[in-house]
């Protein structure tokens, strides 16, 4: 959309199409812009760092397949995903702190970020959870009394 509108800008402020043709063909989009890739634990990541609105909201949850309803939960109330899932109707925000059975069991997907799983694994996980994430701070479990 910021493509569509400095063209619109330049073709009212006088440009020719051909120079703003060849200005759009050689334009460099950010590499945070919609990138797909694989965890290692083959999970599905989508980095859409570069803008946070519910128009690209939208277009994130439309490419990870979502067509009905989701629950996005993220590690704390997060101010740009709350602004950009306000006013997408199939689209349900939640801090990881509040997440419960009945409203994962009411939504068609599941989308958390990576603080949000954490946090999940942290509340629920025990001591499998606990392990993991002493693990990956390289600090040692602590022994059971």
């Amino acid at each position: 959309m910021a493509l569509g509108a400095a063209a619109a800008a330049a073709l009212a402020t006088g440009a020719s199409v051909e120079s703003l043709a060849a200005g759009l063909a050689t334009a460099r989009l950010s590499p945070l812009r919609m990138a797909l890739g694989r965890a290692p634990s083959g999970a599905i990541v989508l980095n859409d760092a570069y803008n946070a609105n519910p128009a690209s909201m939208a277009a994130a949850l439309q490419a990870l397949g979502f067509e009905r309803t989701v629950l996005v939960v993220t590690g704390e109330t997060d101010a740009a995903v709350k602004a950009s899932a306000h006013n997408l109707q199939k689209v349900t925000l939640l801090p990881a702190a509040y997440l419960n059975v009945a409203d994962m069991l009411s939504s068609h997907g599941l989308l958390m970020t990576v603080e949000a799983v954490r946090s999940a694994e942290a509340l629920w996980g025990g001591e499998r959870a606990t392990t993991r994430v002493a693990a990956t701070q390289g600090v040692a479990p602590k022994a059971e009394a």
